[in-house]
C-alpha cells in the first residue's frame, strides 16, 4: 500500500519539526495508541489497535526514527499482530518559510502479509482517514502552543 500527500501547518517549522520528529510527542495524535517506549537512541516500541470493527486487531511494532534536523525526518518499522505481519516505511519532508507556513510533504509504504493482506484496498481509505486526522492534531497541538 503507497500513501503520500503534503499538508501545510500554519506554523513555524522549528516548532512543526519538534512535534513531528518525536513519536513521544506525536503520541497523542496516533489513533489506537495504547504504548509507545524509547528503546534506544532513534528506536521505538510501541503497541496499538488498528483497523476498526470486525476488521482490528492489536498491533506492536518495533520503528527507528532517523531525522534530519529541521526538514527530514524517516521511519523504518516492522510488526506483529493475529497472524499478520508488516513491513512499513515513511518519510516527511518539511518546507517554506522559516516562520511558516510550512508545507509536508509525506509518503508511506506499507506491506502486509497474511489474512489482512487481502484487504489491502479496503484498508486504503482507514489509513488515508487516519493520517488526514494526525495532522488536524497536530494542528490543534500546535494552535494549543504545543
Amino acid at each position: 500500500m503507497e500513501l503520500s500527500g503534503q499538508v501545510e501547518i500554519d506554523a513555524p517549522r522549528d516548532r512543526v519539526w519538534s512535534l513531528v520528529s518525536d513519536p513521544r510527542k506525536m503520541s497523542g495524535c496516533a489513533a489506537g495508541l495504547e504504548q509507545i517506549e524509547e528503546v534506544g537512541p532513534g528506536r521505538f516500541r510501541l503497541a496499538t489497535k488498528v483497523g476498526s470493527g470486525l476488521m482490528s486487531t492489536r498491533l506492536t511494532a518495533d520503528l527507528e526514527l532517523v531525522a534530519e534536523p529541521p526538514d527530514r525526518a524517516a521511519v523504518t518499522g516492522t510488526g506483529e499482530a493475529s497472524g499478520n505481519s508488516l513491513d512499513a516505511r515513511g518519510q516527511l519532508t518539511l518546507s517554506g518559510p522559516p516562520g511558516g507556513p510550512t508545507l509536508i510533504a509525506w509518503q508511506a509504504t506499507i506491506a502486509i502479509r497474511g489474512p489482512f493482506a487481502s484487504f489491502d484496498k479496503l484498508l486504503e481509505p482507514t489509513a488515508a482517514k487516519v493520517v488526514a486526522e494526525a495532522f488536524d492534531c497536530l494542528r490543534s497541538q500546535l494552535h494549543a502552543g504545543g
